[in-house]
């Protein structure tokens, strides 16, 4: 791969953070009406000796599928595949695979004629460059969701989230770097007769080159890429919670760490001759544990990326708000239709609309504090 494709690094970080484990409720705040319960869900990597690789808040009840994926034939090398529903089956967040694309100039500069779309180059999917509404009603929606005969119903641009990755990003000589974001919504029947909705998030950051043998070139990649859906009418309502999960992931930074070096393999060749994923899974084992400064800061970069983008988003959609909390130096958001938000020395979440509710008061060993809403300061 040449020195001018995009870093990927923070790419990764992001979409394995668009989500993320264990931990009990031991106090009965069930019977407490209107209350809403939020416990930190683990999702560990095999492939890293099963360390934590990131973490994010969801309702007890709730169910989650997938995990870390590893590609070693693809650039990121890593993305975050699950599905993660509530108790009825269908209302549900589903992270999508995350695929590097990239498109090469077209001829005679660069010789396309030698490249089929679909193909691999470099570890990159070879696709031109399209709108994330386009991706969506041209590639998933049809994949995915063909069989339900799904209509659209709406595009919309996240100008605000776009805005801040943009900012976020340092030009480079001889690149040209742009993102674009959006919000498309589908509907469908399923086959017992009702009717779902869906929305789908895509942000995709594209770089070109405008210099040399690779004049032309764009590489284009997801920073974030998942959707919501419920039964009809009751998606609105429940998207606040799932932004809330997924406002609430946190990366590890002894999973990144390892990232980084598998990274580092990858980019010296000694990942070059694996052909399975048992191969693969033994190299990664190898890393070691300490954490190398250059991959710290990398880290807390991110953290204070992801912090303004989610604010954004929160700013967006309004129905998330941020609290201060003690277990971060980040806000968390949570839903903003209820007023009283706590959380438990063991990181636990419960919301309600009763001013006399104190989950303190409900018995069990853990000790809550109150939050207090989060106030970004001024520059």
């Amino acid at each position: 791969m040449t020195d001018r494709q995009p870093r990927r690094a923070v790419h990764v970080l992001l979409v394995v953070c668009a989500l993320a484990g264990s931990g009990l409720w031991s106090q009965p705040i069930a019977a407490v009406e209107d209350a809403l319960r939020l416990t930190p869900h683990i999702v560990r990597d095999p492939m890293v000796n099963n360390v934590e690789a990131f973490r994010f808040l969801m309702p007890p009840d709730w169910q989650v599928q997938g995990g870390v994926v590893w590609r070693h034939d693809l650039s990121n090398l890593a993305h975050a595949k699950m599905l993660i529903s509530a108790p009825d089956g269908r209302t549900a967040i589903e992270l999508f695979p995350i695929m590097p694309y990239s498109w090469p100039p077209p001829a005679p500069i660069g010789g396309v004629q030698h490249f089929k779309p679909g193909g691999n180059y470099l570890g990159n999917l070879l696709y031109a460059p399209v709108e994330p509404g386009v991706f969506i009603t041209r590639y998933i929606a049809p994949g995915l969701r063909g069989q339900f005969k799904w209509r659209l119903v709406s595009r919309t641009p996240l100008t605000k989230v776009v805005e801040t990755i943009a900012k976020s990003n340092q030009p480079m000589a001889g690149l040209a770097f742009r993102v674009l974001g959006e919000k498309v919504r589908i509907e469908y029947r399923l086959p017992d007769g009702s009717m779902m909705e869906e929305d789908f998030y895509l942000i995709f950051t594209y770089t070109t080159s405008t210099v040399g043998i690779t004049r032309g070139s764009t590489w284009w990649l997801a920073h974030q890429f998942y959707s919501f859906r419920a039964p009809k009418g009751q998606l609105d309502r429940a998207s606040n919670l799932m932004h809330t999960m997924v406002a609430s992931t946190q990366i590890s930074i002894k999973w990144f760490n390892a990232y980084m070096q598998v990274r580092q393999m990858a980019h010296e060749g000694r990942l070059a001759a694996i052909k399975q994923a048992g191969e693969l899974s033994r190299k990664i084992a190898q890393v070691g544990d300490e954490i190398r400064e250059i991959n710290r800061q990398a880290y807390e970069n991110q953290q204070r990326s992801r912090d303004e983008m989610h604010r954004q988003f929160t700013n967006y959609i309004r129905g998330v708000e941020q609290y201060n909390t003690p277990h971060s130096s980040y806000p968390v958001s949570l839903p903003s239709q209820y007023k009283h938000a706590w959380v438990s020395n063991t990181g636990q979440y419960v919301m309600s609309n009763n001013a006399n509710f104190n989950p303190n008061e409900q018995g069990g060993t853990q000790t809550y504090t109150r939050l207090k809403v989060y106030k970004p300061q001024q520059p």
